[in-house]
C-alpha cells in the first residue's frame, strides 16, 4: 500500500509539474517560436522523467518477481522431495 501511495504521489507531482510548466510557458510574453521551443524542451524533460520512473518501477517489480519465484520454486522442490520420501516409506512398509 505504501508503494502504491508513493507512486501516486510521484505521478501527481509529475502531472503538477507538467501543468505548471505548460501554463508558465503559455503565459510568458515571448514569441511563438520560442514558446514552442520551450514547450518541446519541457515535454522532452517530462517524458524522460516519466521514463525514469517507469524503469524504476519495472526494476522493482522484476526484483520482487525473482525473489518470489525463487521462494515458490524452493517450496515446490521441498513438496516434491517430501512426496517422494513419503512414497518410498509407503513402499517399504507395504
Amino acid at each position: 500500500m505504501s508503494r502504491e501511495r508513493n507512486s501516486g504521489i510521484v505521478l501527481g507531482i509529475l502531472a503538477g509539474a507538467a501543468i505548471g510548466s505548460l501554463l508558465g510557458v503559455l503565459f510568458a510574453p515571448e514569441k511563438g517560436v520560442e514558446t514552442r521551443r520551450k514547450l518541446r524542451r519541457k515535454a522532452e524533460d517530462l517524458r524522460d522523467e516519466a521514463l525514469d520512473h517507469y524503469e524504476h518501477l519495472r526494476d522493482e517489480a522484476l526484483e520482487h518477481y525473482e525473489k518470489i519465484s525463487g521462494k515458490v520454486k524452493q517450496g515446490a522442490e521441498k513438496v516434491v522431495a517430501d512426496v517422494k520420501e513419503s512414497y518410498e516409506n509407503y513402499k517399504k512398509n507395504s
